[in-house]
């Protein structure tokens, strides 16, 4: 990352970038362990009987862990470590804590969802952070979602519109499908997981670590973070 931390969606994305240009072999790695979940699932839910119900019960179970194991894995190369893709299942070794913050943030905001589409994105922008957070602090579901809602508090307008961005260039790359464009869906959902996804997964990353030392270090430089900030392995 570079050697300030900038509160910014440009930033972000300038550091995402940044990033993904100087440890884009190891993100292609880390994505390709994702897809290949993705791809067990898919076939999971198509060639077994009752496979959507078992694909949807395996994403609530396992899917949501791995996920903030992707995030941990994007954080750790944005803070310029050097780091394994096999971190992705670290949380795994934490798994009941994990799976408990995934799925509680997951109904948090698939009620926010419900009631309209704006609640939802604003219950993400609040809490989407406890992903990250679950990994490397200790402490209990309510504690790593309230801190979620600590580092976010003032700068969910530019969460909100980052998450929008997001949901946007997905929507983008699924258009093909329900237009019965089916080999142009076929790229599209290619480069969006090959390359636009662990673009975003370091631009969340470094959103995620902007705020934290922000909140934590008030008043101060924005600096590196050091091995007081961090439970590290």
């Amino acid at each position: 990352m570079s050697e300030e931390y900038t509160v910014t969606i440009d930033g972000w994305f300038r550091s995402g970038w940044h990033t993904f240009k100087a440890r884009h072999v190891e993100l292609l790695r880390g994505i390709s362990i994702i897809i290949i979940y993705s791809i067990g699932l898919m076939l999971l839910a198509r060639f077994i009987p009752g496979g959507d119900i078992t694909g949807m019960l395996v994403q609530l179970t396992f899917g949501l862990v791995l996920t903030a194991g992707w995030f941990n894995f994007c954080l750790r190369l944005v803070r310029e470590e050097q780091v394994s893709p096999i971190v992705i299942f670290r949380p795994f070794s934490d798994y009941l804590r994990v799976w408990m913050v995934a799925i509680s943030m997951s109904i948090a905001v698939a009620a926010g969802m419900i009631l309209f589409i704006i609640p939802g994105l604003y219950v993400m922008a609040r809490l989407g952070m406890a992903m990250f957070i679950v990994v490397e602090k200790p402490g209990g579901v309510a504690d790593t979602l309230k801190y979620s809602a600590k580092i976010t508090s003032g700068h969910a307008g530019k969460l909100f519109v980052y998450y929008g961005i997001l949901i946007g260039l997905y929507g983008l790359s699924v258009i093909p499908y329900f237009t019965g464009r089916q080999m142009l869906g076929a790229v599209t959902t290619t480069v969006f997981n090959f390359l636009v996804t662990p673009i975003l997964g370091v631009t969340y990353a470094s959103a995620y670590d902007s705020l934290l030392f922000l909140s934590e270090r008030p008043g101060e430089g924005i600096d590196k973070p050091g091995p007081e900030d961090i439970e590290k392995e």
